[in-house]
């Protein structure tokens, strides 16, 4: 993947993030993507990380402001 393609996604996964949008964060990631959570257990997985990301928005909202994305070759 290119460089531009890889600051591309990690946009298009923030803003997913930013509108709550969890199909369009599970679009972004691998199908064995890792989750290691701040408080709890490692989880590994598109459907273990699209349950945590339900549960959370449940319980309260998010917004991520102020991203830098940097990647190199």
């Amino acid at each position: 993947m290119s460089r531009a393609d890889t600051v591309a996604r990690f946009g298009r996964y923030y803003d997913a993030f930013n509108r709550g949008d969890v199909e369009g964060m599970l679009a972004c990631v691998a199908d064995d993507v890792i989750h290691d959570v701040n408080q709890g257990e490692r989880r590994q997985g598109k459907e273990r990380f699209h349950a945590f990301c339900a549960r959370m928005a449940h319980h309260y909202r998010e917004r991520l402001e102020g991203i830098v994305v940097m990647a190199n070759d």
